[in-house]
C-alpha cells in the first residue's frame, strides 16, 4: 500500500481526533523520520494559510494549527516511546504557555514539558524527539522535569507558574498527567501563595506598560504585548484562574465574575487580534507581533478595509483594531479588579462603609456603583457618576461601567444641552484633581464622544507619520494631561514659567476644553484648525457659553498651531512679525492660554517631540509678543534711527576689542539696519571680534550651550555662490543637525553666518566630532581640499534599506507677505541625509540667496523655512520664476538618500 502524501495526511488529521494513527505509521522508519515530520509540518502550514486566506476567524486558524502540531508531536512521541522502551513507563508530554492554551500562531514557539517519573532518565528519548521538530523548522523549547521539580519551579518563579498553569496533556502516562493536575496545578498553583502570584502578575503588567506603552492607541501597536493585546487577556485569566480556581473565561461567566456580554465581547476581540497576529506571521514568514506601518498597508485590504472618501482603508482598519484592543483593556481591568477585591491590602479609605453620595450613586470599597433604575429615570446620573468618582478619588466599579455602556443611548441632544449636564461637565474640568483621568475614563467607555459627538469623528483616527505617536483623540487627551501637570506644578523646576502662567489663567476649564477640541477638525479634507474652530463654535454654542468664553474657545482651536509655526519657521527678530502676531492674539490672557496650549500640544505628540530648542524659541516669541501687548508697541521707533543708536553702542563697547578703523569697517559692511536691530549688543561684539580676524579666512568661533542643547557656531568667510550649500553638505556628511542658520552677507563681500547645531541624537556636539567637521570646512573654504573629496560618498544611502515608513508627500509654499524684505519658502518632507544640502544648492541654482534658515526636524519629518532673496536683491515676485523654483525644490525633496543628521 502506497504511503500517504503529506497533504493527504494533513487533510486527514485536520478533522480527526488526536492522536491520529496513520501519521504515526509514516514515522516508523528512523532514516526518513525527520523528512516525514518536515513534510507534514510544511504541508500543515500551507493548509492553515489557505484556510486563513479563505476568511477563517483567528480562533479557528490557531486552533487548526495547534491541532495539526498536536498530531505531529503525539505521533512522534508514540513512535519514539516504543523505540526507547518507554511504553507504560512514567513519562508524559505536556504543552505549556501559548501552545498549552491552544493559541498557537503559525510561527510561535512551542514550549514543551517532558514530565518524567523519579529516577527515569529520558535524555536519549528527548534528543530523538526534538531533532526532527527542529529540522521541520519548528521553534521548540523543551524541559524534562519530575513532579517535585515542577512544584519547586512553580514556587520560585511566577512566569513559570503561569506557564505551568496552562499545561495541557498531550501524550504518555495518563496517571502521571493526573498527578500533575493534582500536585502542580491544584496543590501548588491554586493552593499556595495566591496573593504573591497576583502581585507578581500585576508587576509584570506594569513593566509591559512601561516598555510597550500605556495606551492601546499606539500608531504601531504590539498585537501581543501592548496594552489591549493578547497578553492582557492572558494576564487577566491567569489572575482569575488562580483566584477563582477556574480553567477558562467561560467558567468566569458561570461564577459571575464577568457578565455574559463581556465574555462575548472578549471572544470577538480575541478572535480579531488572533487573526491579525496570524496574518503578521504569514506576511513576515516568522514570529512577528508588531503591527508596523509596512504591515498595516498590506493587512488593511486583506481585512476588507478599503478607502472610503477621504478616509484611507488603513485608518479604518486601525480604528477597528483599537476598538478590539479597547474591549480587551476593559475586560482586563474588570477581571483584575474583581479578582483582587478582598485579596490585596486596602487603604483605610477603601474600608469605609458604603454610602450614597448622590441619588443612584453609591461609594463602596473605594469604587463608584451606579443604579440602573436611577439612570433610566434621570440619565444625568451617568455624568454624576463620573463627577463622584473624580471628587472621591475613586474608580467606577465594573458594575457601574456596565451600566454606563448599556445606557449610552440616553446621552442624546437633550442631555447635551441640559444646563445641569453642562454645569456638571464644566465642574469636572474646573476640579483641581483628576481632570485628565476622568476624561480618559469617559473616553474609554465611549461616554465622552456621546456627550460631545463631534469627538466621534476623531476616535481612533490615526496620524500615520513618525512624529505623532498616538491617534488624534488620545493625543488630545494627553494634551489635557500635560496641562494638568502644569497646573499641579509637576513642571515647576524645569519650566517654572508654565506653572506660574497656568495658575494665572482665569478659565482653566476653557483651556482644557480647547485642548480636547484642538484637533477635532482633522480628517475634514481642509485646514483642520479652521474646521476645528467651526466645530468648537458649535460645541460652545450648544453648551450655552457666553460671548467671551466662546471667543476664547474658538480662538484657541483656530490658532493652536500659530505659535509653533511662527517660532519654528519665522524670524523672531522681525518686529513687524511680532506686532502682527500680537494684533492677532489681541490680549495677554489669550496669549497666555495659547502659549500653554502650544506647549501641551507639542509635548503630547510623543517621545522626542518636545526639545529644549523648541522651548527656547516658544518662550522668546511669547516674551516678545507679551511685551508688545503690554506696551502697545510704543517703544518701536524708526529702524534707521534705532540702528544708529546701536552703532554708537558698538563703537563705545568695541574699543577694547578692535581698532576704531576695524569698528568702522565692520559697521560700514552691514547691508541692512535689521541686522543691528535683531542682535543683542553682546552678539554684535562677538561678530566684531570675529571680523577683526578676517585675514585668516575662514574664521570660526564655536560655543557649546548645554542648557539649550545646541552648539553655536559663528563663521566668517569670503562670500561665494553656493556657500551655504557647501556648509550644509559638510555638516550632513558628519551627521550634524542644523537647527537654524542666520546668513549675513555683507556689503564688503564677507559672509558672517550664525549656526545652531546639534549632535545626531540631539544636544551639544562632542569635541572630536566638532573638530573633524571644522577641519574639513576650513580645508574646503581655503581651497586646500575639494568639496567632493571632503564629503566623498558620505551623502549616499548606506547599504541596506531601512524598513518602510509612512511619508507625507513633499510640500513647498512661497510666502511674500511674511517679511517686508524676503520671500519665505516653507518646506515639508521626509528627512534624509543631505536634504539641506540639496535644498540650499537648489536655491543657489535658481539665483537666490538664503538669508535665514529655520530648520525643524520632527522624528524624520522636516518642516523648514528659508528667507531668500534674489542675488541682485528683492523678493521673488515673478510667477513663472516662482513656479520654476517650486518644481525644482519638489524634485530636490523627493531625491534619494538616507537620513539627514541621523545615522
Amino acid at each position: 500500500m502506497a504511503m500517504a502524501s503529506s497533504e493527504e495526511l494533513v487533510r486527514g488529521a485536520a478533522g480527526a481526533p488526536r492522536p491520529w494513527p496513520p501519521l504515526a505509521e509514516t514515522l516508523g522508519e528512523s532514516t526518513l523520520r525527520s523528512a516525514r515530520v518536515r513534510g507534514f509540518v510544511e504541508a500543515a502550514r500551507r493548509h492553515v494559510q489557505a484556510v486563513h486566506e479563505a476568511g477563517a476567524g483567528g480562533v479557528q486558524v490557531v486552533d487548526l494549527w495547534t491541532r495539526l502540531v498536536d498530531h505531529a508531536l503525539m505521533a512522534l512521541f508514540r513512535v519514539l516511546a516504543r523505540e526507547h522502551g518507554l511504553d507504560g513507563r512514567p513519562l508524559a508530554l505536556f504543552a505549556l504557555g501559548g501552545y498549552g492554551r491552544e493559541e498557537l500562531s503559525p510561527h510561535s514557539d512551542l514550549d514543551l514539558l517532558v514530565l518524567r517519573g523519579e529516577g527515569l532518565d529520558p535524555g536519549p528519548f528527548v534528543e530523538g524527539f526534538l531533532y526532527p521538530l527542529w529540522d521541520a523548522g519548528l521553534d521548540v523549547q523543551a524541559v524534562a522535569r519530575t513532579l517535585r521539580e515542577n512544584v519547586e519551579v512553580a514556587r520560585a518563579d511566577s512566569r513559570s507558574r503561569s506557564s505551568l498553569l496552562e499545561g495541557r496533556y498531550l501524550a504518555g502516562d495518563p496517571a502521571l498527567a493526573a498527578a500533575y493536575q493534582r500536585q502542580v496545578v491544584e496543590g501548588e498553583i491554586f493552593g499556595r501563595d495566591v496573593r504573591a502570584f497576583v502581585e507578581a502578575k500585576l508587576e509584570e503588567l506594569e513593566a509591559r506598560r512601561r516598555r510597550y506603552g500605556s495606551t492601546v492607541y499606539l500608531v504601531e501597536p504590539n498585537v501581543k504585548e501592548g496594552e489591549g493585546g493578547l497578553r492582557d487577556i492572558h494576564t487577566a485569566l491567569w489572575i482569575a484562574k488562580v483566584r477563582y480556581k477556574v480553567r477558562s473565561a467561560a467558567e468566569l461567566l458561570h461564577k459571575g465574575v464577568v457578565p455574559p456580554g463581556e465574555v462575548e465581547a472578549l471572544s470577538l476581540s480575541r478572535d480579531f487580534l488572533l487573526r491579525v497576529r496570524t496574518h503578521l506571521h504569514f506576511l513576515a514568514g516568522r514570529r512577528e507581533d508588531r503591527l508596523t506601518y509596512e504591515w498595516q498597508d498590506v493587512i488593511a485590504p486583506f481585512f476588507g478595509y478599503g478607502d472610503e472618501g477621504e478616509i484611507p482603508g488603513v485608518e479604518r482598519f486601525l480604528q477597528a483594531f483599537y476598538a478590539s484592543a479597547n474591549g480587551v483593556g476593559h475586560f482586563t481591568r474588570v477581571v483584575i479588579r474583581r479578582a483582587c477585591a478582598g485579596l490585596l491590602p486596602r487603604s483605610p479609605l477603601l474600608k469605609s462603609p458604603p454610602r450614597e453620595v448622590l441619588p443612584g450613586v453609591r461609594l463602596q470599597a473605594g469604587e463608584i456603583h451606579l443604579s440602573a433604575s436611577a439612570v433610566s429615570k434621570r440619565p444625568l446620573t451617568l455624568l454624576a457618576a463620573f463627577e463622584a468618582a473624580q471628587v472621591h478619588g475613586a474608580e467606577l466599579s465594573p458594575q457601574a461601567l456596565e451600566v454606563v455602556r448599556e445606557n449610552l443611548h440616553l446621552v442624546d441632544d437633550r442631555f447635551r444641552r441640559d444646563p445641569d449636564a453642562v454645569g456638571m461637565f464644566l465642574r469636572i474640568l474646573r476640579n483641581p484633581r483628576r481632570v485628565a483621568t476622568t476624561l480618559m475614563r469617559m473616553h474609554d467607555v465611549r461616554f465622552l464622544d456621546r456627550f460631545i459627538p463631534e469627538l466621534e469623528r476623531i476616535f481612533g483616527r490615526v496620524q500615520r507619520d513618525l512624529y505623532h505617536a498616538y491617534p488624534v483623540d488620545v493625543h488630545s487627551l494627553f494634551a489635557v494631561q500635560e496641562l494638568r501637570r502644569m497646573a499641579r506644578g509637576e513642571y515647576g523646576e524645569p519650566f517654572p514659567t508654565l506653572t506660574r502662567l497656568m495658575g494665572e489663567v482665569r478659565r482653566q476649564d476653557i483651556l482644557y476644553l480647547a485642548a480636547l477640541l484642538h484637533d477635532v477638525g482633522k480628517g475634514e479634507g481642509r485646514d483642520h484648525a479652521e474646521r476645528g474652530a467651526e466645530i468648537a463654535l458649535a460645541v460652545g454654542d450648544r453648551m450655552g457659553f457666553g460671548p467671551e468664553d466662546l471667543e476664547y474657545l474658538v480662538f484657541l482651536v483656530r490658532h493652536h498651531l500659530l505659535l509653533s509655526h511662527v517660532s519654528q519657521g519665522r524670524d523672531l527678530h522681525d518686529a513687524d512679525l511680532v506686532r502682527e502676531l500680537a494684533a492677532r492674539v489681541r490680549d495677554a490672557e489669550a496669549l497666555k492660554m495659547l502659549y500653554l496650549l502650544t506647549v501641551a500640544d507639542i509635548r503630547a505628540v510623543g517621545p522626542g517631540a518636545w526639545t529644549s530648542w523648541k522651548d527656547m524659541l516658544l518662550r522668546e516669541l511669547y516674551d516678545k509678543a507679551l511685551e508688545v501687548l503690554e506696551t502697545g508697541g510704543a517703544e518701536q521707533g524708526l529702524a534707521r534711527e534705532r540702528s544708529r543708536e546701536v552703532e554708537d553702542r558698538v563703537r563705545e563697547a568695541g574699543r577694547g576689542i578692535a581698532t576704531p578703523e576695524d569698528v568702522e569697517a565692520f559697521l560700514a559692511g552691514v547691508d541692512h539696519p535689521q541686522y543691528l536691530l535683531s542682535h543683542p549688543l553682546e552678539a554684535l561684539l562677538g561678530h566684531l571680534a570675529l571680523f577683526v580676524r578676517r585675514g585668516e579666512d575662514p574664521v570660526l568661533a564655536v560655543r557649546a550651550v548645554p542648557a539649550q542643547g545646541y552648539t553655536e557656531v559663528l563663521l566668517l568667510t569670503r562670500d561665494r555662490p553656493g556657500l551655504f550649500a557647501c556648509i550644509a553638505g559638510l555638516l550632513a556628511a558628519h551627521r550634524i543637525n542644523v537647527l537654524s542658520a542666520v546668513l549675513n552677507t555683507r556689503r564688503d563681500g564677507w559672509a558672517l553666518d550664525a549656526l545652531h547645531l546639534s549632535s545626531p541624537l540631539g544636544g551639544v556636539l562632542e569635541d572630536p566630532r566638532c573638530a573633524r567637521w571644522q577641519e574639513d570646512l576650513r580645508a574646503v573654504l581655503r581651497g586646500e581640499a575639494s568639496f567632493e573629496g571632503a564629503v566623498g560618498g558620505k551623502l549616499q544611502r548606506p547599504p541596506g534599506l531601512p524598513r518602510p515608513r509612512p511619508r507625507l508627500p513633499p510640500r513647498v509654499a512661497l510666502d511674500n507677505a511674511a517679511s517686508r524684505r524676503f520671500t519665505v519658502v516653507d518646506l515639508k518632507a521626509a528627512d534624509r541625509l543631505g536634504l539641506l544640502y540639496d535644498v540650499s544648492r537648489t536655491f543657489a541654482s535658481q539665483g537666490l540667496t538664503i538669508r535665514l534658515a529655520k530648520i525643524a526636524t520632527n522624528i524624520e519629518q522636516v518642516s523648514d523655512s528659508f528667507y531668500v532673496e534674489r542675488v541682485e536683491g528683492g523678493k521673488l515676485l515673478d510667477p513663472e520664476a516662482a513656479r520654476t523654483l517650486e518644481h525644482a525644490l519638489l524634485a530636490a525633496l523627493a531625491g534619494t538618500g538616507s537620513l539627514r543628521g541621523v545615522p
